[in-house]
């Protein structure tokens, strides 16, 4: 099945990524959440002409490198796991409960680390938040998460069928929770015990400092919940959230040549106070 799925593993993975991304623009238009202000033409070619060059360079080729690692590593008996006397199931679940607290590390390492952060801002600079913010993430940011995703599948031994699964669920997950979406509170409240909903993942991308700062998960809720990252909602509603960042707000900034040389650019990080 494994190998199966290496020959035509390309097409299963970007059906998953673009299925949820159509899936989720669909919905946005019966469950909008915040009506958008900014010229979604502008948006959606730049977000998405990033998105191509990401896959282009690394993400459309991260699934398949990370399960012929993973294979490679049984084949050798190499890694964390191989070193555990566990059972086909529990391998799967330790492995995508591991890569996805390595996301969680790596995402909030990105927020820490000054040179981290340019790279990252990008994704955070959006002035909206839609299903098509999943695409937006700038190449050298791009290159040096999964890169960073392939050395957890090595270093831990990863069960390839645990690789499989956290893959299929990561394209699904990150479009619904970039989704411009008006979920149920009674539902939502229910999903973000194990999973990221929208609601929880619009906070992090609150244009103020400290709201911006939380709500690392990827996947699952639980690390927030666990390393005391979690916080529940906008200070001032979501309806009144101030989405992006203060540096990088006019119409040009939303261009893709200023998203490819945003890194590069100074940001004083200032952020509206919530008082």
């Amino acid at each position: 099945m494994l190998d199966e799925l290496l020959r035509h593993g390309g097409g299963v993975f970007f059906a998953a990524t673009y299925g949820s991304l159509l899936i989720v623009a669909a919905a946005e238009r019966a469950l909008e959440r915040r009506r958008p202000v900014h010229s979604a033409v502008r948006r959606w070619s730049s977000n998405f002409a990033l998105g191509f060059v990401d896959r282009s360079l690394v993400r459309g080729l991260l699934p398949l490198g990370a399960i012929s690692l993973a294979l490679w590593s049984t084949n050798q008996q190499l890694g964390l796991l191989h070193a555990l006397p566990l059972s086909p199931l529990p391998a799967l679940l330790i492995t995508v409960g591991l890569l996805d607290l390595a996301a969680y590390a790596v995402h909030r390492l990105e927020h820490a680390v000054p040179l981290l952060w340019r790279l990252h801002r990008v994704h955070h600079a959006d002035l909206e938040l839609d299903f098509s913010t999943a695409e937006r993430h700038h190449p050298l940011s791009a290159i040096f998460t999964n890169g960073v995703q392939l050395l957890v599948v090595a270093a831990i031994g990863a069960s390839p069928a645990g690789v499989v699964g956290y893959f299929l669920m990561r394209g699904p997950i990150d479009a619904f929770s970039h989704g411009n979406l008006r979920i149920p509170q009674r539902i939502d409240r229910g999903l973000r015990w194990l999973l990221i909903t929208p609601g929880m993942h619009a906070v992090h991308h609150s244009a103020a400092r400290e709201e911006t700062d939380t709500n690392f998960g990827e996947l699952f809720s639980l690390w927030d919940h666990l390393f005391g990252s979690y916080q529940e909602a906008p200070v001032r509603g979501y309806q009144q959230m101030r989405i992006g960042l203060e540096d990088f707000r006019s119409p040009r900034d939303l261009d893709v040549d200023r998203l490819l040389l945003q890194p590069f650019r100074n940001e004083r990080r200032s952020v509206p106070a919530l008082a």
